[in-house]
């Protein structure tokens, strides 16, 4: 019987919960905080962490593991926002009967540009960057340099 991969994504905020870096805020501040928080182009300094394990893969039922680092860092400008967002996987991928691969795979980076001034729709466009940096490159990476349009609605 085939086991599904098992994604530990919805766990990761319990069991790898990420660091939020802002100012003090007072009790009176704790819903604009929690509003910030769940925005995905708010002006703060975060490191999410997402953790996913997958059993059953290929015809040696192995496992594999990856650990996708995103920090995501906001620099201000007088009319636009640019907010740097980074996702550098560990991964463990299996090799062969017995072996393993361990190391940093390619990394993505994403630069949205927003408005300074949030609105009802709150938007941000970019470029977004796949930069070949993996460890071993033939096993966890694309030796190839990427560059492609994104955008954001919230």
């Amino acid at each position: 019987m085939k086991r599904k991969p098992v994604n530990l994504a919805l766990l990761t905020p319990v069991l790898l919960s990420g660091i939020v870096f802002a100012p003090q805020a007072d009790a009176g501040d704790a819903a604009s905080l929690a509003k910030a928080v769940l925005n995905p182009l708010s002006s703060m300094v975060t490191l999410p962490l997402q953790a996913n394990y997958n059993t059953g893969i290929g015809p040696n039922d192995h496992t594999a593991m990856n650990l996708n680092v995103q920090p995501v860092i906001s620099f201000h400008g007088e009319k636009w926002d640019v907010i740097a967002r980074t996702i550098i996987p560990v991964n463990s991928v299996p090799q062969g009967e017995t072996d393993s691969t361990f190391g940093i795979g390619d990394t993505t980076l994403s630069l949205f540009f927003t408005p300074v001034k949030p609105a009802k729709l709150i938007w941000g466009v970019e470029p977004i960057f796949g930069l070949p940096t993996a460890s071993n490159p033939e096993v966890l990476g694309s030796e190839k340099l990427s560059l492609g349009p994104t955008g954001v609605l919230f």
